[in-house]
């Protein structure tokens, strides 16, 4: 099944749907370029168009755009008393949005002084949460299967990254042209974390020695951590460049 921004929530008045879309994408975007409080924040905004779109699927009318909700906790709550609503939106994205929320409320992403700082972790959370809120919301809206919702999320998060694309194991670079420290880059911050063994893989590259003394080179620029050859990932020096290279 091929879904795509115009076909997603038809049924959704146009900047509503633009707002949910978009804001998932900005968490995307940012969780690749390592940028964690941009990441949380845009979770935050995620989160009230969200509970705006589960809102009016409850109240059977939807306003043009996300709204915020005070308090969100509270009004989360209030969700799961819409026995209309199916349990997925009502048991389920009723409860994570408060969590994810907090994310992005509570901590110093959102506010100087937070109890901890934005991190990977946090974000990794941010980014995990709102993809299953946002399958979640495609699986009801579109009557399909989980698999197919799933998919069309990756497709989403592809509108604003469509230089790296996946499909299950596998993971390119469709732009021509980059050399092999390039690819390494995009391909490590699409993925979050990688082993040498993916990178191998998913560059073709028939010379292992060399990405592996590429590797050391970004290592020492310190643009990629690869410590452990199991879990390399991009450092937040890595942003600017991973940004130049999706934009290009």
């Amino acid at each position: 099944m091929s879904f795509s921004t115009e076909t997603l929530f038809a049924g959704l008045p146009d900047t509503l749907r633009e707002e949910l879309l978009m804001e998932y994408q900005h968490i995307v975007t940012n969780y690749y370029e390592g940028r964690w409080g941009p990441s949380e924040l845009s979770a935050g905004r995620f989160c009230e168009v969200a509970y705006t779109v589960i809102r009016g699927r409850a109240d059977g009318s939807y306003p043009p755009q996300g709204t915020k909700p005070n308090p969100f906790d509270g009004k989360c709550r209030a969700l799961e008393k819409e026995t209309s609503l199916e349990r997925g939106l009502r048991l389920l994205a009723a409860r994570i949005l408060p969590a994810l929320y907090e994310i992005r409320n509570n901590r110093d992403s959102g506010h100087v002084g937070g109890e901890v700082n934005s991190n990977e972790m946090d974000a990794t959370y941010a980014l995990t949460a709102s993809s299953w809120v946002l399958a979640e919301l495609i699986r009801i809206f579109h009557d399909t299967s989980t698999e197919e919702a799933q998919e069309a999320v990756r497709q989403v998060s592809e509108i604003r990254t469509p230089v790296v694309w996946s499909n299950g194991s596998i993971r390119r670079v469709l732009k021509d042209g980059l050399k092999l420290e390039d690819e390494i880059l995009l391909l490590t911050a699409s993925a979050g974390n990688c082993s040498v063994e993916n990178l191998v893989d998913w560059t073709e590259t028939s010379n292992a020695s060399y990405l592996r003394k590429v590797l050391r080179g970004l290592h020492k620029a310190r643009l990629i951590e690869a410590s452990d050859h199991s879990k390399i990932h991009t450092t937040p020096k890595a942003a600017s460049k991973v940004r130049e290279l999706l934009e290009r």
